[in-house]
């Protein structure tokens, strides 16, 4: 639904977009893939959000049902960095938080710094070695530069998934971590 809701109310725009991070006319066709399948992804979304509500989860249902309109009414970029940013990345970290209770406040902000570092400076080695083959776009530089920096989400992610497992297997460690 994220990627569905901006390519049916703004197709023109989300073709644009697909096709600068392909670099070619590629990305029209994903485009036209994402507004063929937005009605189904937005119904099931919808029934999520409904199913949500009634099982108490409003103030999820509610953001969530925000966020969607948000990615319907706004242009395709600003509306997906609203969306992760007021909605997507603090429920992961809350629920992190809270699963991870004993982890400090310091370890939590070392790690995620240490990982932001890693990965500016990756993406700063790979964009000088391969330069030349890197589109000069802005669009598509900036979608380059997102994938780089949702690596330490995806990495802190997994992080907490690794700290949980080994958690829920030796309680004892728990204290540890």
């Amino acid at each position: 639904a994220v990627i569905a809701a901006p390519a049916i109310s703004h197709p023109a725009d989300v073709a644009r977009l697909f096709a600068a991070m392909a670099g070619g006319q590629d990305g029209a066709i994903v485009a036209r893939a994402a507004v063929a399948l937005a009605p189904v992804a937005l119904l099931m979304t919808a029934i999520g959000i409904l199913v949500a509500w009634q099982d108490g989860s409003r103030e999820w249902a509610a953001a969530m049902a925000v966020a969607i309109l948000g990615l319907l009414v706004a242009p395709p970029v600003a509306a997906f960095a609203l969306f992760f940013v007021f909605l997507h990345a603090p429920a992961h970290l809350i629920a992190a938080r809270e699963r991870l209770s004993d982890v400090s406040r310091l370890r939590w902000v070392a790690i995620g710094a240490g990982m932001s570092v890693v990965a500016v400076t990756a993406w700063l080695l790979f964009a000088a070695g391969v330069g030349r083959a890197i589109t000069p776009d802005r669009t598509a530089q900036a979608f380059q530069l997102l994938a780089a920096v949702a690596v330490p989400h995806l990495l802190f992610s997994r992080w907490i998934e690794r700290q949980l497992a080994r958690a829920d297997a030796n309680p004892t460690e728990r204290q540890m971590i």
